[in-house]
């Protein structure tokens, strides 16, 4: 081993995170200013297009309180590659989204999620220290570059470093793409019948296009053989080696779907289970909000039932289409019990938030739900002193931080300045459109908590009277927006017993079968552990995907990808507002880091929204 094979080596491992380009690459290669003649455009081009809605939501998870990294889809002669650069930008060749495409159409956006993901991590972790080093070589004459390529110490430790990067990177960057609600399982599992490529799982597939290039052209003469087989035979011994690793991630990574799921059931409980065990494995700044809003959750429940002098304000959590809650009878020992359990819960979530902006102290909504964690357990002082202390310094005035700081003002006691600082809410909403997107809760949700707690303060100022106006308010912004949930929801409060369920004559099944029956099948399978418990997925080339218990009763089933129906009326692909008509409107809304999901309790089913179509489903048991 010499030292210049130890650069050629170096080149093309950083090629495997980057591109497939020149041993070293010059400073100017290293910037966005460099490539910008070869951008693709998005407008122009669907395959673009389709990379960055699928970057878009995996910046969701962006844990960094650095600005975020761009993407820039480029024409290349040299083949699928992606590219971290040390300016701060990603590149993405045009022919990686092919190669993705090749795999399937049902499939491309899970595989392109774990390309981008792979380079979103190096972002994370700065792991572009072998860039600043070809820029440095590349900026010197040629005798200074041989200086410092003498220079070099071959055990240093740099190339195993090197290689731990890039597995940690695969590594990493499965979970994140779960984390966002791509199903991992796409990466590593052969592809179906149908695809380009028969043989082999993605990521093998991906790696050795990578390093095909350079192998296959250095053949064809007599030195370079010599010089780079060692490399290349590195290279091909990546995806052996990774993949065994990665198949137990993908596996344990169910669990933060097993546990978004659960939550849009509203099965808190179980879903923190989940949660709990998945952030053993792989903490991250979405788990602790996660587990921080089932707390949230089980608290609101209680505070629903909870008998409250002053306003009975709604708290942003859901959109749920449920009736009010009967209070539970006032008995001493009943309401002591129902508030000490409240002041857990709250005081939970305040820690698992406070845990979530430790991790990522530009979140703005982990500061806006540990505003309501506060609100819940009657801690005024704090509430106020989070957004007027950490919120507002940081991201601003928007209308989440109005409308929590028009509640806190209720709650203090001043009722007639909340209401004066509730209008001014409802009109910003109704003449300034575009200030809804510029907060962090999802727009139906803020404009329906602002209405409904506007009609919960008139109520107690003793102004029912201008409830009506209120819904009839909504219901006009919502139409004038094109919000068919939002509007329906209005007219309900204007009209009650307008929004009935339609069941369909159907009986939503995955794959023929519904929970509790006992399945067989000879599908590809792998087990994991959850408190102790031996569970089995069973994973379908359609995208199903089983999970069986040792019993063989089916305890999950859900659908991810493929060309599945629902009925004859609803297929994946279809527009978000199709369960709408069909259905009706669902039970609750809830909004995730891994999408949104409608959930029919009537139907024992979720529907999972991403990029305004629908996405999947999955099967739950509405009694838990």
């Amino acid at each position: 081993m010499n030292n210049k094979w130890w650069l050629t080596y170096l080149a093309l491992l950083c090629s495997s995170a980057a591109m497939a380009g020149p041993a070293q690459q010059p400073s100017q290669q290293q910037t966005i200013n460099y490539w910008k003649p070869y951008v693709v455009s998005p407008a122009k081009d669907p395959g673009a297009a389709r990379a960055q809605r699928v970057f878009a939501n995996l910046l969701r998870t962006w844990d960094d309180t650095r600005v975020e990294p761009n993407l820039y889809v480029v024409d290349s002669t040299r083949g699928p590659w992606a590219a971290s650069l040390a300016d701060g930008n990603i590149l993405l060749s045009r022919a990686a989204i092919d190669i993705t495409l090749a795999q399937g159409d049902h499939r491309a956006d899970h595989l392109l999620a774990f390309v981008l993901a792979h380079e979103l991590v190096h972002q994370r972790a700065d792991d572009l220290w072998h860039h600043k080093f070809f820029r440095l070589v590349g900026n010197q004459t040629p005798e200074r570059q041989q200086e410092l390529q003498r220079g070099l110490s071959l055990q240093s430790g740099a190339l195993p470093d090197l290689e731990r990067r890039e597995a940690q990177a695969d590594h990493d960057g499965l979970i994140l793409m779960a984390t966002v609600g791509y199903d991992p399982f796409m990466v590593i599992d052969e592809p179906a019948h149908d695809t380009a490529d028969k043989q082999k799982d993605f990521f093998t597939h991906w790696v050795e296009n990578l390093w095909a290039i350079p192998c296959q052209q250095h053949q064809q003469n007599h030195e370079a053989p010599r010089r780079n087989a060692a490399a290349c035979a590195q290279a091909h011994t990546r995806a052996t080696r990774s993949r065994a690793q990665l198949d137990a991630i993908a596996t344990q990574a169910t669990l933060f779907e097993l546990g978004a799921q659960a939550f849009g059931a509203g099965h808190w409980q179980q879903a923190r289970r989940y949660f709990n065990a998945y952030g053993r494995d792989f903490p991250s700044r979405a788990v602790h909000l996660n587990i921080g809003l089932t707390h949230l959750a089980q608290a609101l429940d209680i505070y629903d039932r909870l008998p409250t002098t002053g306003p009975r304000f709604f708290y942003p959590l859901q959109l749920e289409l449920r009736p009010e809650a009967t209070p539970q009878p006032s008995g001493k020992q009943t309401r002591g019990n129902s508030e000490h359990r409240l002041q857990q819960h709250a005081k939970r979530a305040v820690q698992s938030f406070e845990r979530a902006l430790r991790l990522e102290p530009q979140h703005r909504n982990s500061y806006l739900q540990l505003v309501i964690a506060h609100l819940l357990a009657n801690n005024l002082p704090m509430a106020r002193g989070v957004l007027q202390g950490n919120y507002l310094p940081r991201f601003g005035e928007d209308p989440a931080a109005s409308l929590l700081l028009a509640m806190i003002r209720a709650r203090e006691g001043d009722l007639p300045g909340a209401d004066t600082d509730f209008q001014k809410l409802l009109d910003r909403l109704e003449s300034k459109p575009l200030d809804l997107g510029n907060s962090p809760w999802p727009a139906d949700l803020l404009i329906h908590s602002s209405f409904r707690n506007a009609v919960a303060l008139a109520k107690a100022l003793g102004k029912s009277s201008k409830n009506t106006k209120l819904w009839q308010r909504m219901a006009r912004l919502a139409q004038t927006s094109h919000r068919p949930l939002l509007f329906r929801l209005a007219i309900e409060h204007v009209r009650p017993g307008n929004l009935q369920n339609r069941p369909p004559a159907w009986t939503p099944k995955i794959r023929g079968a519904r929970l509790g029956d006992v399945v067989r099948t000879t599908t590809r399978h792998d087990s994991f552990w959850l408190d102790g418990e031996t569970l089995n997925i069973y994973r379908f080339d359609d995208g199903a995907r089983w999970v069986v218990d040792n019993k063989g009763r089916l305890i999950n089933a859900w659908q991810h990808g493929g060309q599945s129906r629902l009925g004859n009326k609803l297929a994946l692909g279809d527009t978000a507002d199709r369960p709408l008509k069909v259905l009706g409107p669902p039970t609750r809304r809830v909004e995730l880091v891994s999408g949104t999901y409608l959930a029919y309790d009537t139907l024992g089913l979720a529907i999972h929204i991403e990029d305004g179509r629908i996405g999947g489903w999955y099967l739950y048991n509405p009694d838990g």
